[in-house]
């Protein structure tokens, strides 16, 4: 059961961590984005605290072990972000003359 509860975790860290990026992304497409971000949180919360709500009867080591799923998609999402972001701006400033 503990690998399922790690697994579990890399799956609510996907959707609450996913929902982010693309929330962020389409934020700019919005007319009330502080609305568009507010209900995009609250979704995504729940989700989040909803799996660790049905995770709760496992015992505390398969919570940890989700807990540690979610934190390490945020460390690779980061890591990713960070070479997206990197790699677009070497393209910006290949382009300046």
């Amino acid at each position: 059961m503990y690998i399922v509860g790690y697994l579990i975790g890399l799956m609510l860290g996907l959707v609450f961590f996913g929902g982010l990026y693309l929330s962020v992304r389409r934020l700019a497409g919005h007319k009330h984005p502080a609305v568009y971000m507010l209900i995009g949180t609250f979704v995504r919360m729940v989700i989040l605290l909803g799996g660790f709500y049905l995770l709760r009867g496992q015992g505390l080591a398969v919570m940890l072990l989700a807990l540690l799923g979610v934190m390490s998609v945020r460390f690779f999402m980061v890591r990713w972000q960070k070479k997206e972001l990197a790699s677009k701006n070497t393209e910006e400033e290949g382009h300046e003359y």
